[in-house]
């Protein structure tokens, strides 16, 4: 081994002593007012190996999502996952500089992200509050740059890291699972979202789609008892979450994950289905054995499915309503970038009584399609649609290119993510920002590396054996 490549491994390693420090500091220290030091303290460690390797960076964003805390709540409310990116942007560039490179790895979904950014941008035209505009504008640019970061990162490290990145999603994900049911039970009733909030319902969707694709396509014992304690454990959780749109996510999205399954000709499929469906049954009983509680919370809310006038549904009721109209009067272009949750109350049936500002206002259409329909018009909706038309085919075109079994335990849980998000949008999500928009960046850039690492394969077979 080089000198050079043994101060990395141990720079590598002493950095995930300093992580494993700074989350233990965050989470003694949360409630105290020590977040701005630390976070400073952070930021100088995580630039000072920015020459050596960004790789540890990625692993922070993803635990990162797991953390629901607000460092600066108002006016403007600051995540630590904000933080991360600015300090993973910082370091990048960092990185880049110090290399005397700071070229950006093309991709398939180039010119599809920039006509989706024209789009939006030109929603701004007339918009009555500009800032806001462009404020929401930035936060796009920001997610975007996440996804070319994190796709330069990880491709020179090949298949090896797209897998490590989706093994430590999952265990990250166990881990707020455990943490979200053991506060539940602590407090004996209410919702699960732990230390992560309502994105969490989300973020477990997706590892549950890892963690039941390796059940199909893992054949070792080992691994297939352990992705199945820890699918029974993200099940427990995601029934606790009581979120209505992250079961029908779930559903749609295990019914695709089969299909690719199927189609892949992997054995055991109906056995492992109903040895997954097992899983599920187990995973209720054990809710209702020991959160009885809440049991009654998630019949109250699908007793609510069946009366209109009341509950969160009623009032998403009044949100698309104002949201259609907003998009009806506003064809083109919409009403601005943002301005929704701002106006939304000069296109609602109610206007802007008592019940829409005290419970409403303020609030997006919890329909991602709709959302843009309102604020960008039919120029930026469709810019967005051929963005989701290009993702699904960056899916499948790394389900299909996929040779093996060790290959498809990488695509078809990206792909099968990446359909999840593109059709969830049509009745919720919130894919473009804050967590869930980080979340859905993350997959993004592994399915584009893998595919650029088949197209280098292909590419380097061709050149070596021509036809």
């Amino acid at each position: 081994m080089k000198a050079e490549d043994t101060l990395i491994s141990n720079r590598g390693y002493s950095f995930w002593i300093l992580v494993f420090i700074f989350q233990i500091s965050m989470v003694l220290l949360f409630s105290l007012e020590y977040w701005i030091p630390l976070i400073f303290l952070f930021t100088l460690i995580l630039i000072g190996y920015s020459p050596y390797n960004l790789t540890p960076a990625i692993y922070l964003l993803i635990m990162s999502l797991f953390i629901g805390f607000y460092i600066i709540e108002k006016p403007i409310g600051i995540r630590i996952v904000d933080v991360i990116i600015s300090v993973s942007v910082i370091t990048y560039i960092l990185h880049k500089a110090f290399r005397g490179d700071l070229s950006i790895m093309k991709t398939s979904l180039d010119k599809p992200i920039i006509i989706f950014l024209i789009g939006i941008t030109i929603s701004l035209l007339g918009a009555p509050q500009i800032g806001n505009g462009v404020i929401n504008l930035l936060r796009h640019l920001e997610l975007f740059a996440i996804f070319y970061i994190i796709t330069d990162i990880t491709f020179l490290e090949g298949k090896t890291i797209i897998r490590k990145m989706l093994y430590y999603y999952v265990y990250i994900a166990m881990g707020a699972s455990a943490v979200a049911i053991t506060i539940l039970y602590s407090l004996g009733g209410g919702r699960a979202f732990g230390v992560t909030g309502t994105p969490l319902s989300d973020l477990i969707v997706s590892a549950l789609i890892i963690s039941i694709s390796q059940i199909f396509l893992r054949h070792s014992f080992k691994k297939w008892t352990l992705f199945s304690i820890i699918t029974f454990i993200l099940f427990v959780q995601i029934i606790l979450t009581q979120t209505r749109g992250a079961w029908l996510s779930l559903i749609i999205s295990f019914l695709f994950l089969v299909l690719l399954v199927r189609m892949a000709s992997t054995k055991y499929v109906f056995i492992n289905t109903v040895w997954i469906l097992s899983i599920l049954g187990i995973a209720i009983a054990t809710s209702l054995a020991i959160f009885s509680d809440a049991f009654i919370g998630i019949v109250h809310r699908v007793e609510n499915l069946q009366n209109m006038n009341i509950g969160t549904l009623h009032n998403r009721l009044i949100l698309w309503e104002a949201g259609i109209n907003a998009f009806l009067s506003h064809f083109v272009n919409g009403i601005g970038l943002g301005h929704f949750p701002i106006l939304s109350g000069d296109y609602s049936s109610i206007g802007n009584s008592t019940f829409f500002i005290d419970n409403i206002k303020g609030l997006s259409t919890h329909n991602i399609i709709l959302s843009y329909l309102a604020e960008t018009g039919i120029i930026g909706t469709f810019c967005l649609l051929l963005l989701f038309m290009k993702i699904i085919q960056v899916g499948y075109s790394i389900y299909e290119s996929s040779e093996n079994r060790e290959d498809y335990q990488l695509s078809i849980p990206i792909y099968c993510i990446l359909f999840y998000v593109c059709i969830s949008s049509f009745y919720a999500g919130a894919w473009f920002w804050s967590i869930s928009g980080v979340q859905f960046m993350f997959f993004l850039s592994l399915a584009t590396v893998f595919q650029n690492i088949m197209k280098h394969e292909n590419s380097h077979y061709n050149n070596h054996f021509p036809n």
